[in-house]
């Protein structure tokens, strides 16, 4: 089971490695600097992309990431981590993006006025006055947004391969629990036989990996609320 906890940490810690930062300076972007006309637009294309299957994002990281990526880096495996966290970070953008703009745009009015007041420009108003002041919404974002891609099952099915392994290497496949779960059920193998049942101790291993998110979601929330509150 080890080989599937590090290939689902491995593929979602590159994943979010990338939407992340992106989806949050977008968010700060749309939140802060973008028009009317371009948050509009925006805000459609990112509909646009939260409404395709994630079977596509599947299909497009073998057929389109990866051809990409042989250019710069030639020993690239045909199924890899690289390509399949690439196409899911593309897939978790929407989710990541829509959040955080609306935790930007709830932070009260009266915050950007007086950090206006005193000098301070709009970059610095969003990093240091209205992210601390929403901390704990970003937190539960940035967990949501890792959760969802620990459990994402069609992406790392398809791009990541089917090698339950442990590497360091982006470059080379790897498979997650849910892509190992997937196999399992849709394969060849009896149901009833041991080596079925052994997706049951896969999901409850998935379960564990996310509520173990979902408590440091707590107890970060709870840590900042304190700080920021004085209690």
């Amino acid at each position: 089971i080890l080989p599937l906890v590090w290939g689902t940490l491995f593929l979602t810690f590159f994943a979010c490695l990338f939407a992340l930062p992106v989806g949050f300076t977008i968010a700060i972007y749309l939140s802060e600097y973008a028009g009317r006309t371009v948050r509009e637009i925006i805000s459609v294309s990112m509909e646009l992309l939260g409404m395709i299957p994630s079977i596509v994002y599947g299909y497009f990281a073998i057929t389109m990431i990866t051809p990409f990526l042989r250019n710069f880096f030639p020993d690239i495996q045909a199924f890899n981590v690289l390509s399949a966290s690439i196409a899911m970070s593309i897939m978790i953008l929407p989710l990541c993006i829509s959040l955080a703009y609306d935790a930007l745009r709830s932070a009260p009015e009266e915050l950007r006025l007086a950090s206006y007041a005193i000098g301070a420009d709009k970059l610095f108003t969003a990093i240091r006055i209205l992210i601390p002041a929403k901390i704990t919404e970003i937190l539960s974002i940035a967990l949501l947004v890792i959760t969802r891609a620990a459990g994402e099952t069609m992406v790392a099915t398809i791009a990541a391969g089917q090698v339950p392994q442990i590497t360091i290497s982006p470059l080379n496949p790897a498979q997650t629990i849910a892509s190992f779960i997937a196999n399992t059920v849709s394969g060849e193998i009896p149901h009833g036989s041991p080596e079925f049942y052994t997706v049951y101790a896969a999901g409850a291993m998935l379960m564990v990996i996310v509520l173990i998110f979902t408590i440091l979601r707590l107890l970060l929330s709870e840590y900042f609320y304190r700080g920021l509150s004085g209690k």
